[in-house]
């Protein structure tokens, strides 16, 4: 009888692992599929270089594309802080691309969105804050001590730009970083 519930305790012991592995593989495949085939843009950021205790250093984003004017870009649905939203991009003039929508639904186009949370609209009486806030959940870049310093002389500076790998549902992943244009780093697949 003692063999038999030792039995099941290792069986169950093996099968509580096998759900975890699987688990994290899917976690890391889904990752590296948007990585591979996803949607390439670059945005606008700034970075403040915290730590944290247990991850290390790492870089929290600005995106130019979480503060959006209510005067430059198109708003539908009904919006309120902490209702997740889709931010609609176009390409920039530049290297960036730009914020061109905000609404509560997918905008019908084949252009990039990100989809987020909004934190905060525009003040009703148009006094002090005229921007929709919008966070993002990658809003964390993490890198090593050396790397994380080097951008944050750079962000000083203000020429940094985060390249996203869209998978066309408004989810993205971090796939790489620019100055002044040029890639200074891409995230390895695996």
């Amino acid at each position: 009888m003692r063999s038999l519930s030792l039995r099941w305790l290792a069986l169950g012991i093996i099968a509580a692992g096998l759900l975890q592995t699987i688990a994290v593989g899917a976690i890391v495949w889904d990752r590296a599929r948007i990585l591979a085939t996803g949607t390439e843009v670059v945005l606008e950021t700034t970075f403040v270089d915290p730590r944290d205790l247990f991850r290390g250093h790492y870089t929290t984003l600005n995106l130019a594309v979480g503060r959006l004017a209510k005067d430059k870009i198109k708003v539908s649905g009904r919006l309120w802080p902490g209702k997740m939203v889709y931010v609609g991009l176009q390409k920039g003039e530049g290297a960036f691309w730009a914020a061109n929508s905000l609404s509560t639904e997918p905008p019908p186009s084949d252009l990039p969105v990100l989809y987020g949370k909004l934190t905060s609209l525009p003040s009703s009486a148009g006094i002090g804050n005229d921007v929709y806030r919008v966070q993002f959940p990658f809003d964390r870049y993490f890198a090593p001590k050396l790397r994380a310093e080097e951008l944050e002389k750079f962000r000083r500076e203000e020429r940094l730009g985060v390249i996203l790998a869209l998978d066309g549902e408004g989810g993205g992943v971090i796939k790489g970083v620019t100055v002044d244009g040029e890639r200074i780093y891409d995230e390895p697949l695996w």
